[in-house]
């Protein structure tokens, strides 16, 4: 049972604690179907980094009582390292929900 969904942003360097724990996240989200990666910690927290160097990067996460069930990247493509190939931003859910979302940030 759900103890209360909430939403939390974070921004800026303000996104730096929440890195690994997106990186868990995504680890955890990626090794399902249809996407069958086992990512590593340090490879997912390498990849989330720009993140931290952006003024403008954002982390956007979903909280079932005190545990990250979700998350949400983004920062303007201006800040994306030259050689990145391609944008990064990330949405996924790791378990269903089973509450409406409350207190979602502007």
């Amino acid at each position: 049972m759900a103890q209360g969904l909430r939403i939390e942003r974070f921004s800026g360097r303000g996104v730096v604690p929440w890195i690994p724990e997106v990186a868990r996240l995504c680890i955890a989200v990626f090794r399902e179907y249809p996407y069958l990666c086992d990512g590593t910690l340090a490879y997912e927290q390498e990849y989330l980094k720009d993140l931290a160097g952006s003024a403008s990067g954002v982390v956007v996460t979903a909280f079932d009582g005190d545990e990250a069930v979700g998350a949400s990247t983004g920062m303007p493509l201006e800040d994306l390292d030259e050689e990145a190939e391609s944008p990064k931003p990330l949405v996924f859910w790791v378990k269903p929900l089973t509450a409406p979302l409350t207190g979602v940030p502007v």
